[in-house]
């Protein structure tokens, strides 16, 4: 995988940087953590700072245009970066909480 950084824009109002590229692959499309990884690599910051917003490839093509988000630190991170359901069933899950729909129905069969 080959990545090239075509713009990097500093963002200092919301403390990070925003980065476009395009990246040159073998196989089928990278994921977002090799991308990020890559891109950590390439501007030696930490992996848990840089967020993927974009990998649009064309059809057939080998290669793809991407966007990415470098934070200046984890606090401006979490204020700017929206929290999904789908981030925070993970979150839950990691630390050993039951997702709320299971503590939904328990309280339910209680009754």
């Amino acid at each position: 995988m080959k990545l090239t950084l075509t713009k990097k824009t500093e963002n200092k109002l919301l403390g990070r940087v925003e980065i476009a590229g395009s990246l040159v692959f073998e196989g089928p499309t990278p994921s977002n953590i090799e991308v990020a990884s890559a891109l950590a690599n390439e501007l030696h910051a930490d992996l848990s700072l840089i967020v993927i917003k974009s990998i649009h490839t064309k059809f057939r093509m080998k290669t793809a245009v991407l966007t990415a988000y470098l934070y200046h630190s984890a606090d401006n991170k979490r204020k700017m970066e929206a929290v999904t359901k789908h981030m925070k069933k993970k979150a839950d899950e990691a630390a050993g909480k039951k997702p709320a729909e299971e503590q939904k129905s328990e309280g339910k069969k209680k009754k």
